[in-house]
């Protein structure tokens, strides 16, 4: 069951022309002022979870949950407690760099 609830969320412009209508609940980064993009390596800095599904286009609104409880797109199970950080390929992993808690 996924459970998320109220959250602190900003909007920022899509810095690369993609296409993430199937990409809801992944780690983005600053990539300059008001602009996010994907995280795909380990040394990107997440700074939220993505919340909307954008269509396709520079400049697209990608909605971002800064603070508070979301759903994260992962490859591995979660528990209760657990550090949570972005992982290479755009999802979210446990330990490693804080992002927030399980």
């Amino acid at each position: 069951m996924s459970v998320y609830g109220d959250n602190i969320v900003k909007t920022f412009k899509a810095a690369v022309d993609l296409d993430l209508s199937t990409s809801q609940y992944v780690p983005v980064y600053i990539t300059d002022v008001n602009m996010v993009d994907i995280v795909t390596t380990n040394t990107q800095k997440a700074i939220g979870i993505l919340q909307n599904r954008p269509s396709k286009g520079t400049g697209a609104a990608w909605d971002v949950a800064l603070l508070g409880l979301s759903n994260a797109k992962g490859y591995n199970t979660f528990t209760a407690g657990d550090l949570i950080w972005s992982g290479r390929y755009g999802v979210a992993k446990a330990c490693g760099i804080t992002l927030g808690y399980a």
